[in-house]
């Protein structure tokens, strides 16, 4: 798929890009303001690096959504660059978050990126399509040696995989069959095009072909030679038509104001990846691991291995599970506001 990205001036200083990348510990940083491009330049290499980075520097949640005094999560370039970056709680943000800061800091580093949007599955028990309430990146990049030869990728720092699969670790170039490997062997995903379940247009390829008119994620966790057919999970559903920020302002809005459409609307989600040391299978690269806070425990995932680490009852015992497992901070005023909260653990 030909796509031209064309340049476009990012929401954040050179100066936030450097706070940025301090805070994901993106070594070597630049040595000053004006040597950031020249440092890292957008490259591939570079954008996995970023992506790995971000996601074990900050969590997928939405505390905001249950612990802020107004239940809002900040999805604007400047509201998201506060939470995440500029304050030193440990507070995350999901999708719209996520991928809307990525978006400012590789446009900051010169990256040519635009962002769509997508629905989850929600697994109820067959594919379960939600609106459009989700967010993802689109990157394009070329060889530094054949400029015009630019390819298209996805990336996703945003699917926190509280409803069943994890979502992307790097970049996947764009095209329909596109495997890339996952958190932790033999997890891999792939990108298939296909059509929503209940669409009643066909739209056909460039060989007369109906290809569906959505692309979607699937991510695999059985392909390890044992398994005879290994079975795929859909992830998500989404476009390539363009989004904006105030398309995802007022997604998230909604989503935060209407139960209906809410998957979090009654429980406090909070995932935090890290790193983990030994066997990763064939690949050469340290796994993956998440803590899953969901509900009223909190699971240590890798790859297949899923373990119950800790239980809780009571809002005190959340809040020690979140600063312990996710690095989170709830403040005074956060404990207050989630006191009448549907998703509270000690209303009567």
């Amino acid at each position: 798929m030909h796509v031209k990205i064309h340049p476009t001036t990012s929401p954040y200083s050179p100066e936030q890009v450097l706070v940025y990348l301090r805070k994901i510990k993106y070594v070597p940083l630049p040595e000053n303001i004006s040597a950031i491009e020249q440092t890292i330049p957008p490259t591939l290499d570079n954008l996995n690096k970023i992506i790995r980075l971000h996601l074990i520097a900050f969590p997928f949640d939405n505390l905001s959504m249950h612990y802020r005094e107004d239940h809002l999560v900040p999805v604007s370039s400047q509201g998201v660059y506060e939470t995440l970056v500029t304050k030193s709680n440990g507070w995350g943000s999901y999708c719209f978050g996520h991928n809307a800061l990525l978006k400012g800091i590789l446009q900051g580093l010169s990256f040519l990126v635009y962002a769509g949007s997508g629905r989850a599955n929600m697994h109820k028990p067959t594919l379960t399509l939600t609106s459009l309430l989700h967010m993802v990146l689109f990157v394009s990049i070329a060889p530094a040696d054949n400029p015009s030869d630019s390819q298209l990728f996805l990336v996703d720092v945003g699917f926190g995989g509280s409803f069943g699969g994890s979502g992307l670790v790097r970049a996947m170039p764009f095209f329909d069959g596109s495997t890339v490997d996952g958190s932790a062997w033999p997890e891999k995903h792939r990108l298939i095009r296909t059509s929503h379940p209940k669409a009643t247009v066909s739209f056909t390829d460039a060989i007369g072909e109906n290809a569906g008119g959505d692309w979607a994620i699937e991510m695999c966790n059985e392909d390890d030679g044992t398994v005879e057919t290994p079975e795929w999970l859909r992830l998500y559903h989404f476009w390539t038509n363009e989004f904006f920020e105030e398309d995802h302002e007022l997604a998230s809005f909604a989503l935060c104001r209407r139960p209906g459409l809410n998957p979090f609307a009654e429980r406090v989600v909070c995932i935090k990846c890290f790193e983990v040391d030994g066997d990763n299978g064939p690949r050469k690269e340290r796994a993956l691991g998440r803590y899953v806070l969901s509900g009223t425990k909190v699971e240590q995932r890798i790859g297949r291995k899923h373990e119950t680490v800790a239980t809780f009852d009571t809002e005190a015992a959340r809040i020690e599970a979140l600063k312990r497992y996710c690095g989170v901070i709830i403040g005074a005023e956060a404990e207050q506001s989630i006191k009448c909260w549907p998703s509270s653990l000690d209303r009567n």
